[in-house]
């Protein structure tokens, strides 16, 4: 429900992390597809650094299902390559942090699991997770190897993932990974932001209706296009004036259940309108 973007916001504020507004409304827009549509199963999240879009994946949590995070923290990667890069993207980032901010903001506790996506397979059973956050390891091998574990992870019917840095000049090894993979299937693309690309194992109609009506509601412009004989959404309009930004100056407005469409249009342009750039 919107009342979940609303109420998120102020820790959306607070956290450091790299978790662009309109991925938060996509997120909001698709978990909540997916349950009206009677999609059920875990969410996951690789790569979870400050807990910026993992606490909200909390919040979209229902009854009887679970979130699952997985992240290194501390522990050091495998190979000199993902060393290096875990050192220059993410620093400071430990467990104890985590688990801490978990206990204040988290809606209902993550299952915790410190170790290398590759391990992933062996905690997680096949077919039980019906939405997939992968920010991982940026290179190539990694990427490739979490791609074919959402496959085996997702459920089989609207189980969705969503790969960040796909459009990102530093890490060409997502979009070498990933794109040849959804050319191949069974994962389709569905919907592309300035961030990140989420596709879908088949998608139920229902749900991929519910997100696209949302996300106009929201203000979006989306834009039509065709990829491997898919129809692909491309958000034309960034309620951010960047991909990375914040609110600044949000006072904690919540908005009733009974909000109209135009209002509640209005307020989120206007909370994207004060953002700025991370510290």
């Amino acid at each position: 429900m919107q009342q979940d973007v609303f109420d998120y916001l102020p820790v959306y504020r607070r956290l450091s992390g790299w978790f662009a507004f309109t991925d938060l409304l996509v997120f909001d827009a698709l978990l909540d597809a997916q349950t009206a549509s009677g999609t059920t199963g875990d969410v996951l999240e690789i790569g979870v650094m400050h807990g910026k879009s993992a606490f909200f994946l909390a919040r979209k949590v229902e009854a009887g299902q679970e979130l699952i995070v997985c992240d290194l923290f501390e522990m050091p990667p495998p190979g000199a390559a993902n060393a290096a890069e875990n050192a220059a993207s993410y620093p400071g980032v430990t467990r104890a942090a985590f688990d801490r901010s978990a206990e204040q903001l988290a809606a209902r506790p993550p299952r915790v699991l410190q170790l290398a996506s590759a391990l992933l397979g062996e905690h997680v059973d096949a077919g039980t997770v019906r939405f997939a956050h992968i920010d991982g390891g940026h290179l190539y091998p990694e990427v490739a190897a979490d791609v074919a574990l959402a496959e085996r992870l997702l459920v089989a019917q609207d189980g969705w993932v969503a790969f960040d840095d796909i459009r990102t000049p530093h890490a060409p090894g997502v979009a070498a990974a990933v794109w040849p993979a959804l050319a191949r299937g069974p994962l389709e693309p569905v919907l592309i932001t300035p961030t990140k690309l989420y596709a879908a194992r088949q998608p139920d109609l229902t749900t991929r209706g519910r997100l696209q009506q949302r996300l106009l509601d929201y203000g979006l412009e989306l834009e039509e296009q065709k990829v491997f004989d898919h129809v692909l959404l491309r958000v034309v309009e960034d309620l951010d004036t960047g991909p990375y930004r914040r609110p600044s100056t949000w006072r904690g407005a919540r908005v009733t259940r009974g909000l109209g469409r135009e209002e509640l249009v209005q307020r989120l342009r206007g909370a994207a309108g004060r953002l700025t750039r991370l510290r």
